[in-house]
């Protein structure tokens, strides 16, 4: 019994010191490339360039970064190390891994509908679009979504409502006991 018990106790000896010796040694990984990830925000905002997804380039090496708002969005900024974030055109230096975002905004402005045509006086009216009545001069302007309402309050469910009224009754009942 004393020798199955020191076997079993080798074991999980063995066990313990190569956990610990595999949690505990660093590991090493050697890669000849430099990865960089590349998004943007919203995903409808623009074109950049590279366009978004993973990429690997050699190490030390120069990238550069290109973002073109689409229609009714304005480039924001770049967030990531960039040489300069607020341009559109910018570069980034590939010393280590990195991640860089393109943000872009809606314009607060809306955007032109494409073959929209205004017709001459006041108030100007949308052509072909289901009877928009724009100002004069709107250039075929659409306003911003309004901002979101907030949420209705929940109602309870049934079950909950049902336990509710049962301990209302039950500590009438205790109070006239």
């Amino acid at each position: 019994m004393e020798r199955h018990n020191a076997i079993r106790w080798r074991g999980a000896t063995a066990a313990i010191l190569i956990i610990t010796w595999v949690l505990l040694t660093p590991a090493y990984c050697q890669t000849l490339n430099v990865t960089l990830l590349i998004q943007q925000s919203p995903a409808q905002g623009g074109i950049i360039s590279p366009s978004p997804g993973i990429y690997d380039f050699a190490p030390n090496s120069e990238v550069t970064l290109t973002a073109i708002p689409k229609p009714g969005y304005q480039f924001i900024y770049w967030l990531g190390d960039v040489a300069d974030p607020t341009a559109s055109i910018t570069i980034t230096y590939l010393n280590k891994p990195k991640i860089i975002i393109a943000v872009f905004e809606q314009s607060e402005y809306g955007f032109l509908l494409e073959g929209a045509t205004v017709s001459a006086g006041s108030p100007s009216s949308f052509v072909g679009g289901g009877g928009y009545s724009l100002p004069s001069g709107g250039g075929g302007y659409i306003p911003p979504n309004p901002p979101p309402q907030p949420p209705e309050p929940p109602i309870p469910e049934p079950a909950t409502g049902l336990l509710l009224a049962l301990g209302s009754l039950a500590l009438l009942k205790k109070r006239n006991v």
